[in-house]
């Protein structure tokens, strides 16, 4: 260790030795591993399908594997559970192959129809998986997520007492939908819900969703779905799964491998539903690692896969994955030898890695932007005057308002003195490092202007900040996170003469607020799920669930409909581009940096490659022990 960065240390503090010692005592309960790592957040969930952080991601790689993988180095598609793949000359038919040495933890084969069932529960409206809608480009999934039915056509009906997870559905022809008048004013709720008509086995039954059917000869049920048949997916056998786009989609096989479409094995989900069946003596899984155990606040255990396709490349038998939430421990950890490999770290050590020069430290750009929501959500036009809550809203649905709170922050103050040179500037929200992107002036949000945005705010209404709301900066916990809301919260009131606050919550609780839409402003993250431009714009559409602003635009939303359509390169890239355009000029988000890379990986971590998504495959990873004992003596461990 350097001793610039050795007189770092006291600014960690004996908070920071009590906390690396009572980790050390928890590893003493349990043979070491072979390779451990600071995961940042709890993981909240090992069901893919509902599954949402990078943090759930890192776990889900480990014990699962999709149709396609990553290559570690270029995040270009490889075979997976699927060998080789075709495409149709119409770029809309891909027809998998799979291994037929692709095995389940338990032994049991992986087939086309283990997708399809996945496929099928990921795209239920029951299963409310968050990135379902990022995967509509497959042939009829909107409809079935959407629960669109018309009369004529086959549907599914789920009854009441089946569980969500067992998907296992009534199958029949929709006759007619109705809507019953209201008679009794305390039914109201259940005489307003629709009631379907179904042909089923010969016979007319009457459903309607919920539990308080309005009329004798009405059934309960959960759901009335369009046959999943409508939804081009198809096991042509139990080797080959035929999937049709509704558009060209060329990054398609990378969304394959995004562990939101991995697979999981039915029999282990309907035997124990959720939340049993990913308990580690249940979980079925068929990545090359499996579930050994996941203890709250302490760390999820993986151990090898003997049924793994490809284990003869699995060479950690076992990785610890630890929930470390402060960088600054994590980098403790790191430094004293606990981990091999972090995934962030705290700012003010920055500057003295940059300038050791280690080569466990060489940050590249990678494709993610760090930006602020604004609740852009209109007032309710029945609200009093003296509504504080409505306050904000109408000022903040005042796009002069949004575009003066971006003019008055001085983002490359963030960059330098909170983030410490690491990160870029960003006055746009999709990264400069994205290729097919790169060959158009940037559309730009305006600069840095405090005088401008003061004039802005005067024109909305609020001359030098008089009769402004005050307004919260909600954020999850974390000391980035924190530094920054204050540095913001600084620039806003001494530029524009308002009162701001800052709230901190857990991530999830942070996360629940953002759907629900009660927040003000709010900090946000995201990162590419894969090299294509629409992974960023696409966020940003009116139904999009990660939208999370109130912010719609039918011309962004035009745009982007005319950009999944179009086959030419160039022109879909223009269309992004005029997307971003108008993104930019109404300003429900302030773009603040892009991303470098904030890991941290031991030079002994083979197999380990800086990428542009910072998503490592454990495929191919091994730990030198000669190199480790080298560094680690050098390092006095």
């Amino acid at each position: 260790m350097s001793a610039r960065l050795r007189n770092l240390f006291p600014y960690f503090g004996l908070l920071l030795l009590l906390a690396a010692l009572g980790w050390a005592v928890s590893f003493g309960r349990l043979p070491p591993a072979d390779m451990t790592f600071c995961n940042g957040d709890e993981v909240k969930s090992l069901d893919p399908a509902v599954s949402q952080s990078d943090s759930e991601g890192n776990v889900l790689r480990a014990l699962y594997e999709g149709l396609c993988q990553y290559d570690p180095k270029t995040l270009e598609a490889t075979p997976g559970v699927a060998e080789s793949w075709d495409l149709s000359d119409d770029k809309l038919t891909y027809t998998f192959h799979l291994r037929k040495n692709a095995r389940w933890s338990d032994g049991s084969p992986v087939t086309a129809e283990d997708f399809l069932w996945s496929y099928r529960r990921f795209f239920h409206p029951g299963t409310a998986a968050v990135y379902a809608e990022e995967f509509w480009y497959i042939s009829g999934s909107k409809t079935f997520s959407e629960s669109k039915v018309a009369v004529g056509n086959a549907v599914e009906v789920e009854l009441q007492d089946k569980p969500d997870d067992g998907l296992e559905p009534l199958y029949g022809k929709l006759l007619k939908i109705e809507e019953p008048k209201i008679k009794d004013p305390d039914e109201a709720q259940a005489a307003l819900a629709k009631v379907f008509t179904v042909e089923i086995g010969g016979k007319t039954r009457r459903f309607t969703r919920g539990d308080r059917p309005a009329a004798p000869d009405i059934e309960g049920c959960k759901h009335v779905l369009p046959s999943f048949d409508t939804v081009k997916v198809r096991a042509l056998d139990p080797q080959t799964l035929e999937i049709k786009l509704d558009n060209p989609t060329p990054y398609f096989p990378q969304l394959t491998g995004f562990f939101a479409m991995y697979p999981v094995n039915r029999r282990c989900v309907q035997k124990y539903h959720l939340p049993d069946w990913v308990r580690p003596e249940n979980i079925v899984t068929n990545g090359p690692y499996t579930l050994q155990l996941r203890r709250m606040r302490d760390r999820v255990r993986v151990v090898k896969n003997p049924n793994y396709w490809n284990q003869k490349q699995v060479f950690l038998n076992v990785i610890d994955i630890l929930p470390i939430k402060s960088s600054t421990t994590a980098l403790n950890m790191y430094l004293t030898g606990q981990v091999d490999w972090i995934l962030k770290l705290p700012a003010p050590v920055v500057p003295v890695l940059l300038a050791a020069n280690r080569p466990d430290y060489q940050p590249q750009a990678v494709l993610g932007t760090y930006f602020y929501r604004i609740n852009c959500s209109p007032p309710d036009p029945k609200a009093t005057e003296s509504d504080v809550k409505q306050q904000i809203r109408r000022a903040l649905s005042n796009v002069l308002v949004r575009r003066a709170l971006n003019m008055a922050i001085d983002k490359q103050s963030i960059v330098d003195g909170v983030k410490h040179g690491r990160d870029q500037l960003a006055r746009s929200l999709v990264p400069p490092k994205m290729n097919e992107y790169m060959h158009h002036e940037p559309a730009l949000c305006e600069e840095f202007n405090p005088l401008a945005a003061r004039k802005l705010l005067a024109e909305a209404g609020y001359p030098e900040g008089r009769g402004f709301p005050k307004i919260s900066i909600l954020l999850n916990t974390d000391e980035d996170h924190r530094a920054i809301a204050e540095f913001v919260q600084s620039q806003w009131q001494q530029n524009l003469r308002i009162k701001v606050g800052i709230q901190e919550k857990e991530f999830p609780s942070m996360n629940d607020s953002c759907e629900r839409l009660d927040y003000d402003v709010c900090r946000a993250g995201w990162f590419g799920d894969y090299t294509d431009s629409n992974t960023f714009i696409n966020v940003f559409k009116s139904d999009n669930g990660s939208n999370q602003t109130g912010w719609k635009s039918e011309t962004y939303d035009e745009l982007l409909r005319q950009a999944h359509h179009e086959p030419s390169p160039a022109r879909r890239s223009q269309l992004f581009h005029d997307a971003e355009r108008v993104l930019m000029d109404e300003m429900p988000i302030i773009p603040l940096y892009f991303y470098a890379s904030p890991e941290m990986a031991r030079t002994y971590l083979k197999g380990w490659y800086p990428n542009a998504q910072t998503l490592h495959p454990y495929i191919g990873m091994s730990i030198d022990p000669a190199e480790k004992k080298a560094v680690l003596a050098r390092e006095g461990k």
